[in-house]
């Protein structure tokens, strides 16, 4: 028998099947094979190709998702293509694309990171507004015990003599110690803002000189100037009597041996 006759005869089954469908009997015999054909073609079940120069392969799978499921699998192969190779540099562990792959496992696989990362953000978050709250409770105690004012910020240009040989930025300060105790030693964050209220810089500062109650101190600070860095350039150029100063305390230490300390806002 030859392959037309073998088309012809396929046919005409074919088309006594349709009279019989016409007729509703025996429906079942056509749903299910068609049923079978629609799961072979989910693209949910398209395998992951492990290699990029290789993604033009999922393409027609690819297009039978919605934005979102390609999405999904946009950033699952970023990450395990792409932050694989270089994700170390950053600090960040990505395995390659596994064997066995599909394009719905990796869209639940993605799924199921961001939500990991989601949870990590937010952790994050909590950890930052206790921070923050314990912060602003200290700088409250603090404000009742301790004033600080800027005096004057002075731009130094080294004088290549006598071993001057870093231009610097020069920071007066004036500490007032309103408390009973005498303050042994304070470290925390100084922000400098313009007349406007726009951040110029934020500087770590350290004082070891003794306070004692009920007295003040002019305390000089100072940090290296970088003419290529533009916060130093902006700090360099403000006037004290106009720049809106703070400081952010983390730890005030006194005589006795108690503290402030941010990282526990009971007093030690």
């Amino acid at each position: 028998m030859y392959f037309s006759e073998v088309f012809v005869l396929s046919f005409d089954f074919a088309n006594k099947l349709l009279l019989v469908m016409k007729k509703g009997h025996y429906l079942r015999f056509l749903v299910l094979p068609l049923l079978f054909l629609v799961s072979c073609s989910n693209p949910r079940d398209t395998p992951l190709p492990k290699d990029l120069s290789n993604i033009e392969t999922i393409k027609p799978s690819l297009d039978k998702l919605s934005p979102e499921e390609r999405g999904f699998v946009a950033g699952y192969i970023m990450r395990h293509t792409i932050g694989a190779a270089f994700g170390s540099a950053f600090g960040v562990k990505a395995d390659p694309i596994p064997d066995g792959m599909t394009i719905g496992k990796a869209i639940n696989e993605q799924k199921e990171f961001i939500e990991k990362q989601k949870s990590i953000e937010a952790a994050k978050k909590l950890e930052k507004e206790k921070a923050d709250a314990a912060r602003k409770v200290l700088a409250d105690q603090m404000a009742k015990v301790l004033t600080v004012r800027l005096i004057d910020i002075q731009l130094h240009k080294a004088t290549y003599s006598n071993f001057d040989v870093n231009n610097s930025i020069n920071l007066t300060f004036s500490f007032e110690n309103k408390g009973l105790k005498t303050i042994t030693g304070l470290k925390g964050i100084a922000t400098f803002k313009d007349k406007f209220g726009d951040l110029i810089s934020e500087l770590p500062i350290k004082v070891d000189q003794e306070i004692q109650a009920g007295k003040s101190v002019t305390i000089s600070l100072s940090k290296n100037f970088n003419q290529f860095d533009s916060g130093d350039r902006n700090l360099a150029s403000l006037e004290a009597a106009k720049t809106n100063f703070s400081i952010s305390p983390e730890v005030i230490l006194f005589s006795d041996g108690t503290k402030f300390d941010v990282t526990n806002t009971q007093n030690k």
